[in-house]
């Protein structure tokens, strides 16, 4: 008898023997069917993307380091201009200070949301505005005094600190008891 005929050779366990495989004709078809609709769905929202013009991250920085080519219309029209690669934008008369001169394009910065070009800005203020007014509300709460910063954190480790043993007492009175009971002989003598 030879390796290859016996039955407990690697040989013959190579192939796919898991007991879940798929036999039957309509359930491969089914499965392919599901394959083919979920590969579909990735194409078609990576295709959405690039129609929004969603970039990820990713490829933004790629496309960031590659330089720009000899035949782009911008290019072009920078060399008309005086404009060789390596070398600052404008002239050394507009500038007293060569190191004011930007060799690196200025970082972009892909919006993708509908907010609005002023939005963050103005998000910024509100929530600036809102901490003022609540500062405010907690100085009139506690009589006009300034509160500092290491008061307030020892305020509230000082809270923090009272609920933890509350919470440890309501949870270990009823041990505490048991155990006085078991532990503890109390005779009473009735006369």
């Amino acid at each position: 008898m030879s390796d290859e005929e016996d039955y407990m050779s690697d040989k013959f366990l190579s192939g796919d023997v898991r007991p879940s495989l798929v036999q039957q004709s309509k359930s491969k078809r089914e499965l392919a069917l599901e394959d083919q609709k979920k590969e579909h769905i990735k194409r078609q929202k990576q295709e959405s993307r690039l129609r929004k013009g969603i970039v990820d991250a990713k490829t933004l920085e790629e496309s960031l380091k590659k330089p720009i080519e000899k035949h782009n219309k911008g290019f072009q029209m920078l060399a008309k201009m005086g404009y060789r690669p390596g070398q600052a934008l404008g002239s050394k008369r507009s500038c007293n200070l060569e190191e004011k001169r930007l060799l690196e394009p200025i970082p972009i910065s892909v919006k993708s949301d509908r907010g609005g070009l002023g939005r963050e800005a103005a998000l910024l203020d509100l929530s600036e505005k809102r901490r003022q007014i609540r500062e405010k509300q907690i100085r009139d709460r506690l009589g006009g005094e300034e509160v500092s910063v290491e008061q307030f954190r020892k305020r509230a480790q000082l809270k923090a600190e009272e609920r933890f043993a509350i919470g440890a007492l309501k949870y270990k009175i009823p041990d505490v008891v048991s155990y006085l009971a078991k532990h503890l002989t109390w005779k009473t003598e009735l006369k």
